[in-house]
């Protein structure tokens, strides 16, 4: 769960539980336990700021959203080949061209395989990734886009919860330590269609519709760390056994009717978003009979022989979610731009017990939300060095009705009827961005104030764990300051410098209001640059991370995790169709912390590792 501008994102396995869209549609297509490669991405888009209007009821911090490669009319074909440290071995393979001599229908074909170990002792993965996909260009004006993928992805003791601090100090223990046996993995199949239609009505008026479906099933056998007992120097440990099938769909539907001209434009998008899961889940626990670890000298179990398992929890739960949106943008003189727009989201959800044992429950609830901006551009298409710069503000509001079951899996029935209002938040946001040498440069710089609140937690007045509330609430201050572009024909660079200043002000601890926001850290860096040297031919290639001191989880002995510096660096070389690249990450082998899985241990960041791949385009 990575943090986005100091705020934590969403979670619970449920399919649309993070803020991700994948080609505009929310949700990911792989269901909530999905880990896709992006062997089939285009682009990668970062649309910071409550995102509620287009692309979603999602999180104050903002939304990602992950473009697919589209067929294309010329035929064009890619294998690539990579090696790397800890035994990985990665294959690609991608196609696509015309079917049909007026290149009215085009294809493509995308498949991707991985297998690798890790510098983490009993860590596995296995993935293999199929994507289909259609275009039919009906006409000039109108095209629809199908896409297809199926995923087997298997992560061997990979559920582990980090590694524990010793007496508060990281680092004593080695970073291949882990808390899971060589046989806990998670092992998910999914599958999932999609379908985009995009029209020219008229010449100002324009609909798209896009529509996914998928079914995913997970299954997750692994062994959860407790909290370290330092006199006998053992970690205690809890064994999960579950099963967890999901189906759904994500559409949005909505018309863009442009009208005027000259010194007045306007842009009125509105639409519908509907999104539906269904999710069945079995789980069981044991925590009597399963030995614990000796952190000095692990010894792993091959087998659950010995352990007592509580009664299994079986959980049949479905959300319907539908909002309507509209939004406005009017630009006067080329130059001065103001938009609003306003939303209304509503939600239904029904939790059940095939079992009989826990009683039924149903939650509803709806809002709107709203936001507003503004832009003028100061400086517009000049042949000078500065080309544009444009200042901006803006402000936005978010509504996320909470999308995974209500309590823990394996919670007794006495702790399964609660419902939650839905998580709420607001941004505002100011800044000025610019464009330098024709172009090819663009610099910016954002302020913004995040508050977000009905944040998910869960309740610590519960002895038994199971349960969840309501309970938090936070607030991001930052600053943002980025640099992109081409300084030369050869050369390119991309610079960024982030201030986040976050606290929590509402928490079932007391003692936690007023601390920062857990694995965040209030300075972060980085920069990343390519130079050619003749084009294609010989290219070098760099990049430097900075992220600072971070506070751990409430509850985890150990001081902030340490700031560190990561280098990674690189060289290719073309010939004709053929690409031969080395990548190597951590140059330094600089041992960091990337963050904290809770209160149970720190994750170690990767060693010193290298990767040889060679790749063919014809």
């Amino acid at each position: 769960k990575p943090p986005r501008r100091g705020l934590s994102v969403g979670g619970g396995g449920g399919p649309f539980s993070y803020p991700v869209c994948f080609n505009g549609l929310r949700g990911q297509p792989y269901g909530g336990f999905s880990a896709p490669r992006l062997y089939n991405v285009e682009q990668v888009e970062v649309l910071k700021g409550p995102a509620s209007v287009l692309y979603g009821s999602a999180d104050p911090g903002g939304v990602i959203n992950f473009v697919s490669r589209t067929p294309q009319s010329e035929p064009s074909y890619e294998l690539e080949g990579t090696y790397g440290s800890y035994d990985l071995y990665r294959a690609h393979g991608h196609a696509t061209g015309p079917l049909d001599s007026k290149k009215s229908l085009l294809y493509l074909l995308d498949l991707g395989y991985e297998n690798a170990g890790s510098f983490r002792d009993n860590v596995e993965t296995e993935n293999l990734q199929i994507t289909p996909a259609l275009s039919w260009l009906v006409s000039d004006k109108c095209r629809i886009d199908f896409e297809f993928g199926y995923i087997y992805d298997r992560r061997d003791g990979q559920t582990d919860r980090g590694i524990p601090a010793v007496n508060g100090e990281y680092f004593v223990l080695p970073n291949e330590f882990n808390s899971n046996d060589p046989w806990d993995y998670t092992e998910t199949t999914a599958y999932y269609g999609e379908t985009h239609l995009r029209l020219k009505i008229t010449d100002s008026l324009s609909l798209y519709s896009g529509l996914r479906v998928f079914s995913s099933e997970n299954e997750q056998h692994f062994h959860f760390p407790g909290t370290l007992d330092t006199t006998t120097w053992m970690l205690p440990r809890t064994f999960s056994d579950s099963k967890d099938e999901q189906d759904g769909l994500s559409s949005d539907t909505h018309l863009l009717w442009e009208t005027g001209q000259n010194e007045v434009k306007n842009q009125l998008l509105g639409g519908v978003e509907v999104t539906k899961s269904h999710d069945d889940r079995r789980s069981m626990t044991a925590s009597q009979g399963v030995p614990g670890i000796y952190i000095w000298d692990p010894v792993y179990d091959d087998s659950t022989e010995g352990y007592v398992f509580n009664t299994p929890t079986l959980t049949d739960y479905e959300m319907l979610r539908l909002g309507g949106y509209a939004h406005d943008q009017i630009t006067f003189c080329e130059r001065l731009h103001l938009t609003a727009g306003a939303r209304y989201d509503t939600y239904e959800t029904e939790q059940t017990d095939p079992n009989g044992i826990s009683p039924t429950y149903k939650d509803d609830g709806g809002a709107w939300t709203y936001n507003s901006g503004a832009l003028y551009d100061l400086v517009k298409s000049s042949k000078t060095t500065l080309n544009d710069l444009s200042v901006y503000t803006s402000y936005g509001e978010c509504y996320q009705p909470q999308s995974q079951p209500r309590y823990a899996s394996g919670a007794p029935a006495s702790a399964k009827s609660q419902t939650f209002d839905p998580l709420t938040g607001w941004q505002v946001e100011a800044g000025i961005k610019g464009a330098w040498l024709d172009n090819k440069v663009t610099t910016a710089i954002a302020l913004f104030h995040i508050e977000q609140e009905n944040i998910l937690a869960q309740d610590v007045t519960d002895p038994t764990g199971y349960t969840f509330d309501t309970i938090g609430a936070q607030e991001s201050d930052g600053v943002e300051v980025q640099l992109g572009g081409r300084l030369t024909d050869s050369w390119t660079i991309s610079a960024n410098y982030a201030y986040t200043d976050t606290e929590i002000t509402k928490d079932s601890n007391p003692d936690n209001v007023g601390d920062r926001m857990p694995n965040v850290a209030e300075h972060q860096a980085g920069l990343w640059t390519r130079y050619d040297f003749w084009d294609p031919g010989l290219a070098v290639f760099g990049g430097i991370t900075y992220v600072g001191e971070r506070e751990p989880f409430s509850g985890f002995g150990g001081d902030p995790y340490p700031d560190y510096t990561k280098v990674d660096a690189g060289v290719s070389y073309t010939f004709k169709r053929m690409t031969v690249k080395v990548d190597v990450n951590n140059v330094f082998d600089e041992e960091y912390i990337l963050g904290g899985r809770g209160k149970y241990g720190y994750i170690p960041g990767a060693p010193r590792t290298f990767a040889f791949t060679t790749s063919v385009k014809f």
